[in-house]
């Protein structure tokens, strides 16, 4: 289930929320037992390991001011957080593997400027600015070993567009 919601609760002034949920179990299933030919595992209820947290959810808040000479500066502010999950596939009922990540959030800002002649834009942008250290990729290897990516860390950047015309 995901939910998204944009609102304007004051003039200029935006927020939006999304949240998503995943449930990622098994009502009812049985499997073959490898060490009893013939017999069955009931894994019915079990969770499904997989590379989706439980929860997301994403917030934003942003707020367009008008300035004296016709401009626009809207600074905004947002965040990311995510439950757990392990990178394992497999069928969750052991302790968390190598690969488990833990619940995280990234925070990311943005300032725009928008000139009265509205022909080019510019932007200051900022993600992950805490620096929140977490997987991106983990698992098992060839050689047996575990390859791991960690995410991006904290980004500053400019941005500037202009616009041509039709």
């Amino acid at each position: 289930i995901e939910v998204e919601l944009r609102t304007q609760p004051w003039d200029g002034g935006y927020l939006s929320l999304d949240v998503g949920h995943l449930k990622n179990e098994y009502g009812e299933f049985t499997s073959f037992d490898p060490d009893a030919p013939g017999g069955t595992i009931d894994r019915s209820d079990m969770r499904i390991k997989d590379y989706s947290p439980e929860w997301t959810v994403g917030a934003t808040l942003e707020h367009a001011f008008q300035l004296a000479n016709g401009a626009t500066l809207t600074p905004q502010l947002g965040v990311y957080w995510q439950d757990d999950y392990d990178f394992s596939s497999g069928i969750d009922g052991g302790p968390p593997s190598y690969c488990f990540q833990g619940g995280f959030a990234k925070i990311r800002t943005r300032v725009t400027y928008d000139p009265p002649d509205a022909t080019w834009q510019a932007s200051l942008f900022g993600s992950n600015i805490s620096d929140e250290r977490y997987y991106e990729v983990c698992g098992g290897s060839r050689s047996g070993v575990y390859d791991y990516r960690y995410g991006q860390p904290d980004t500053w950047g400019l941005e500037f567009t202009y616009d041509w015309g039709a």
